[in-house]
């Protein structure tokens, strides 16, 4: 089994980094406006190293995010970036 962390240590922080931020998106995914930049940042992140697993999760959250706040426009965008 490869370890997905073998590599750029530079990697590795930002898989640490991508854990925490989606972690507390998700503590306060009923509050769009304090989710947003956690989940932003952490896609952002995702994106950069390759870690489609994380992405998959995380855009649907984002999604969500816009759900709560009453953003039907927003969604739609947001679930375009899921295909």
């Amino acid at each position: 089994m490869k370890n997905q962390y073998v590599g750029d240590v530079n990697d590795f922080v930002k898989y640490g980094l991508i854990r925490a931020l989606t972690a507390y998106a998700g503590l306060v995914i009923y509050n769009a406006k304090l989710a947003r930049p956690y989940l932003a940042e952490a896609i952002e992140l995702a994106r950069a190293v390759g870690d489609r697993w994380t992405l998959s999760q995380m855009l649907p959250w984002q999604a969500f995010t816009s759900i709560t706040a009453g953003e039907p426009g927003r969604i739609r965008k947001q679930g375009a970036g899921m295909r």
